[in-house]
């Protein structure tokens, strides 16, 4: 795990925190305007700023000139280490609130998988991050954004449900009165 031991800079953190912060603001502030799930949106926002300040920032103080990347042919096996759950839990946010967020759960999955697709392709064309990449970090990913969104999915589909049951006991009481 070397995210949470990486030597990052201050400066480096503070920048990102703030670009983060930004960003999670202005989609509020414009999805509040047009009417459009503004604190969803502003979450997902901030959980796919989470995944880029912890996986695309620079590690360790020496200079890196090769990437080692890793095919995971049994990506199943991932998931008996530690590093795989945090793979998963890392994008259950990105799946869950970027899926309250459209009410889309399958673009969102399909989305999330391609932000990983795009991690794991600038830590292999950028050496100087000294990060590598893996195949099994990409299915853990889309793992998890899976996750995410099937449980935002479930959660909406309960709402809804919930709320067709409350309008369907109103309307017998109403009709009792006019008789």
């Amino acid at each position: 795990m070397d995210y949470l031991s990486a030597n990052v800079p201050p400066a480096f953190v503070a920048a990102a925190v703030l670009a983060a912060v930004a960003a999670t603001v202005a989609v509020y502030a414009v999805a509040r305007r047009r009417g459009g799930r503004p604190v969803a949106r502003a979450l997902a926002t901030a959980a796919v700023a989470a995944v880029l300040m912890l996986t695309l920032p620079p590690v360790g103080s020496a200079p890196h000139t090769a990437v080692t990347c890793e095919t995971t042919v049994d990506p199943v096996r991932r998931i008996l280490f530690a590093e795989g759950w945090l793979n998963v839990a890392l994008f259950v946010p990105v799946g869950f609130f970027g899926a309250l967020a459209v009410r889309r759960p399958v673009a969102v999955v399909v989305s999330g998988t391609v932000l990983s697709a795009l991690i794991e392709t600038a830590q292999a064309l950028l050496p100087r991050l000294g990060r590598g990449c893996d195949s099994g970090d990409l299915a853990m990913n889309a793992l998890g954004t899976a996750l995410g969104a099937t449980a935002a999915a479930v959660c909406w589909y309960a709402a809804e449900l919930a709320g067709r049951v409350r309008r369907a006991r109103r309307v017998p009481h109403r009709a009792a009165g006019r008789l």
